[in-house]
This record gives C-alpha cells, structure tokens and sequence, in this order.
C-alpha cells in the first residue's frame, strides 16, 4: 500500500492511498497496478476467448476496468453525467479506463494512471 499526501494552493490537504491490483496478463505473466484504495467489489469476465475484462468497483459507483484481449477493444460510453469523468489509457499492452469518478477524486485516479506508465 502506497499513501500520497498533496498539498492545494489553499493548503488544504489530501492523502491519496494506493493498493496494488494484480491480474495475470493474456500471455499469462502478472501484472500489478496501483489503484485508488477501497474497492468494495471485483469481477472477471472472458471475453471471445481472446482474453478478458476485469471490473473494480467502488462504493460511490466510480470503477476501473482492465481490458487484456488481442484484437478487442471496450467502447465505454464517455457520455456521464455532468461533473463525473473518464479517462482512457493503453499501458504495456492493457487497456485501463475509469469512469463515474467524481472532481474531488479525479486526481486520486489520474495520479494512480501516471504511476503505471512509470
């Protein structure tokens, strides 16, 4: 586990904590990415035998897919409601996107995003 502390302009401060999320790839090897702590659900699901989709929830509806499939790709609907934002990525081979996350977490993610292409 992994805390971050940032300090705004007003210097208000935030602690960001971070857990690795390890799957294991399409080719079989493991893989680890920090995430936002706190998910309070996971799934996995095959996806045309090509691979799969990893699903991680959190408790305010936010949640981070993991796409490892060859020649498949998600199409999220990027269309959210207002204040609420996604963001999309390709890191090492693995699709990774978040959605439904909230202004006063966006940071918290897009931190965590940043850290995997390290």
């Amino acid at each position: 586990m992994l805390s971050l502390t940032f300090l705004s302009c007003n210097y208000s401060q935030k602690v960001f904590t971070f857990s690795e999320y390890t799957i294991e790839d399409c080719l079989g090897k493991s893989k680890s990415f920090k995430l936002p702590s706190g998910w309070v659900n996971t799934e996995s699901h095959n996806v045309n035998y090509h691979g799969f989709v990893e699903l991680i929830q959190y408790p305010d509806s936010s949640y981070v897919t993991i796409l490892c499939a060859h020649q498949t790709e998600l199409n999220p609907d990027f269309n959210i409601a207002k204040g609420l934002h996604s963001r999309s990525e390709k890191i090492n081979g693995t699709t990774i996107m978040y959605h439904n996350v909230n202004g006063e977490r966006k940071a918290e993610f897009d931190y965590a995003f940043a850290s995997m292409k390290k």
